[in-house]
C-alpha cells in the first residue's frame, strides 16, 4: 500500500541539515494502528519526503500475504 501525503505536517519545507525524514514517526504510528486493526505489516518505510527535497511525502506499507 502506498500513501502520498502532499501536506505532511512534519515535513513542511526542505531542510539541509536532515538525513532522515521526520515523517518516519507517522509511518510508525500508522503501522501500529494497522496492526491493532488486525493487519499484518511486513515492512514500512518513507520513500520520499518534502524535508529531504521531494515534492511530497510517500509512505509505503507492505502487508503480509495470508496463507490459505
Amino acid at each position: 500500500m502506498i500513501v502520498e501525503d502532499k501536506k505532511c505536517s512534519l515535513c513542511k519545507y526542505k531542510r539541509e541539515d536532515l538525513t532522515i525524514a521526520p515523517c518516519n514517526v507517522i509511518t510508525s504510528v500508522v503501522t501500529e494502528i494497522l496492526r491493532q486493526a488486525g493487519f499484518a505489516i511486513n515492512e514500512f518505510l518513507v520513500t520520499k519526503s518534502v524535508a529531504l527535497g521531494d515534492i511530497s511525502c510517500v509512505h509505503e506499507y507492505q502487508l503480509k500475504e495470508e496463507k490459505m
